[in-house]
């Protein structure tokens, strides 16, 4: 599922914005990988 980014509403958003999404991003993927029992994870 893709995760929905407020790119088109505010063109400049802040690298804190952009960091914190790719956070919420990355544990979205460890959960999914974790669910699925991957171990590829560093």
């Amino acid at each position: 599922p893709e995760v929905e980014v407020p790119r088109a509403r505010r063109g400049n958003s802040t690298l804190a914005e952009l960091s914190a999404g790719l956070q919420n991003v990355q544990q979205a993927v460890q959960q999914i990988a974790n669910r699925f029992g991957d171990q590829g994870q560093p």
